[in-house]
């Protein structure tokens, strides 16, 4: 309903007040007006800033701004990250490299600051444009905002430079690649083979891989963060290099050693009983 029409049907309730002076009348009409006019004009479809924080949470790139100006779909599978820790530090993924950095916000306000950055080529083109609109646009954000699972980073103008949708908690149905794994003597090591090791959590208590050379599987429980068992690991058994299964026996082992886990969004990180680390995993959103 809009303003002229409460004001029409607030007009056409005087006569019932008869027995009132007008003057005493005329106050609430008032009232309803500025009540309803209000009411109608209510959004509260976007989460508010001022009473929000980013600490804490983790995002995958949906879009970016180009040096036209123009908006550019993230890389399909490049898995380009951003994360939030409760330090005030950020660290992601360009979808080629790793960078970290820290942000500071106030309400709707952002500030963040790259780090380091890993050196890895990005041999395709899509993938180094985007990587490079990351690393020069995200120093350029000054406003983020949230509405339902999308976060928007702006610039000053309010131009939108980049969206990211949320990464949902927990290891059920989710798929992981490692990217270090306990070598049971002098701890944890990454190699080239190392990449070519899998994870994925079923969503009932299945558990899945490839250990670099033959598949697994087995089952897991975790009752809860940061609990979690895994046993009952089986692989095929086919032969392969010296390397190649002296890695996979590692990881297996590392895995059956596993008693609680660390999820930071896009990272997993399994710990033995002592708290030493077994192996570390990146999230596989193609997965």
């Amino acid at each position: 309903m809009g303003s002229v029409e409460v004001y029409d049907w607030a007009m056409r309730l005087l006569p019932r007040f008869r027995r009132s002076p007008i003057d005493a009348v005329r106050p609430a009409v008032i009232v309803c007006l500025c009540v309803l006019t209000a009411c109608g004009n209510t959004d509260v479809s976007t989460r508010d800033a001022s009473e929000a924080s980013l600490a804490g949470t983790s995002w995958i790139l949906d879009s970016y701004a180009s040096t036209a100006g123009d908006t550019v779909d993230a890389v399909a599978n490049s898995a380009a990250t951003l994360e939030f820790d409760r330090d005030d530090q950020i660290s992601g993924s360009t979808g080629c490299n790793r960078f970290g950095g820290g942000y500071s916000e106030d309400g709707g306000d952002l500030t963040l600051r790259l780090g380091a950055v890993t050196q890895r080529a990005c041999e395709e083109p899509e993938v180094n444009a985007q990587e490079q609109a990351v690393l020069t646009g995200l120093p350029d954000v000054e406003k983020w905002s949230i509405e339902k699972t999308t976060l928007t980073l702006s610039g000053s103008s309010g131009k939108a430079l980049f969206t990211y949708s949320s990464v949902p908690s927990g290891l059920s149905g989710t798929a992981w690649t490692a990217r270090g794994v306990n070598n049971g003597v002098g701890g944890v090591e990454t190699t080239s083979l190392t990449e070519a090791l899998t994870l994925q959590f079923g969503t009932d208590g299945a558990l899945t891989g490839f250990g670099g050379c033959n598949n697994f599987s087995g089952e897991y429980v975790s009752p809860g963060p940061p609990d979690l068992t895994i046993s009952g690991i089986a692989s095929t058994k086919k032969a392969c290099a010296e390397d190649v299964t002296k890695l996979e026996t590692e990881y297996l082992t590392a895995l059956g050693n596993t008693a609680n886990y660390k999820r930071e969004g896009t990272t997993l990180n399994l710990r033995d009983s002592s708290g030493a680390t077994q192996a570390n995993f990146e999230l596989d959103t193609g997965g």
